[in-house]
């Protein structure tokens, strides 16, 4: 249980007893043991954190977007109502580190994912897919929708001015209407924005 202490902080205890009798068998009352495990559940609090999150974003690890998908999925099912994931890829990464340094390359990342935080709602789930892929699980939330907030990230992007610029590519699934699984959502998403990718690079090509 938590306890309000006096100076405001919470602490966390744990209690356990067993009766007490006298020597005839009589039942005196419980004798109750305290124990303050607030730094315990701290501890523990801190490892599930690590463990579901990517330790240079602090967004969600790829563990923990599976996780979110699976729930999300489940309550699409239950009340009917679409969920809309967001494939998000940092265009020119391995550019980015080889002209400025893997520093440059991870404060880059870092932008991103601070932007997609403040892009999205308490129930989204920013996270890093892996490299320099991220992903974001939209629920009740249609593809329109969706897209919309691929504009804002790119929007935000766009005007932030630290250097290098950066910019990302997009892809957006729905389920039901796309996909049926945790795979073939996640599938879609990224094929639809390798889509987008093929795109720019015939666009440029036309260009030159």
């Amino acid at each position: 249980m938590e306890w309000n202490r006096k100076n405001g902080t919470i602490l966390t205890a744990r209690l356990s007893g067993h009766g007490a009798f006298d020597d005839y068998g009589d039942f005196h009352g419980r004798e109750i043991i305290v124990v303050d495990i607030s730094e315990q559940r701290a501890l523990e609090g801190r490892l599930r954190y690590q463990a579901s999150s990517d330790s240079l974003t602090g967004l969600a690890n790829h563990r923990h977007l599976v996780e979110a998908l699976q729930v999300e999925i489940g309550r699409s099912m239950r009340t009917g109502r679409e969920l809309s994931l967001v494939m998000l890829d940092l265009d020119s990464l391995k550019l980015i580190n080889d002209q400025f340094g893997h520093a440059t390359g991870d404060r880059a990342l870092c932008r991103l994912a601070q932007i997609m935080k403040e892009c999205s709602r308490s129930i989204d789930t920013a996270a890093r897919h892996g490299g320099d892929e991220f992903a974001l699980v939209l629920p009740e939330t249609c593809p329109t929708a969706a897209l919309l907030v691929a504009q804002r990230i790119c929007e935000c992007l766009g005007k932030d001015r630290e250097e290098p610029l950066l910019s990302v590519s997009v892809g957006i699934s729905s389920y039901p209407r796309h996909a049926s699984t945790i795979e073939t959502l996640l599938h879609a998403a990224d094929k639809a924005l390798y889509a987008m990718k093929n795109e720019r690079v015939v666009t440029a090509a036309h260009a030159s």
